[in-house]
């Protein structure tokens, strides 16, 4: 998998953590594979939110089905796919709220300092 075409990321650790994969396959490596296929896509002006579409937004249909301009349709479909994105994720952020606030109740020890200390110094260098 090392030798396969991935995306580029702006995160140039991960990037370097993924070419390093060996029989690893992930979204990165999925990418190239998945061109965008419809320029109303690309632009994020499609609105299938409601069973009356898809809507396209043209200049001859500056409006959805409901009245939605392409700023709508877009701001609908940024947050939609934010909140979709970050709700994947929520249990990672509950867990590591949960786990600092034991740790500051029984002043336990944090395990594995050395490789959080190795992470931050390789993300403050990649800066």
């Amino acid at each position: 998998m090392s030798n396969s075409k991935i995306c580029e990321s702006a995160d140039k650790v991960l990037q370097n953590f993924i070419n390093s994969l060996d029989d690893v396959e992930t979204s990165h490596h999925r990418m190239d594979s998945q061109k965008i296929k419809c320029n109303f896509g690309q632009l994020g002006i499609c609105c299938k939110l409601c069973a009356n579409g898809p809507c396209r937004i043209t200049p001859k249909a500056p409006k959805g089905v409901c009245g939605a301009n392409a700023d709508t349709i877009v701001a609908r479909n940024f947050l939609r796919a934010v909140a979709a994105g970050s709700g994947c994720y929520i249990h990672v952020l509950e867990n590591t709220a949960r786990n600092l606030k034991s740790l500051g109740k029984t002043g336990g020890e944090i395990k594995g300092i050395h490789a959080l200390d190795r992470l931050s110094h390789n993300r403050i260098r990649s800066s």
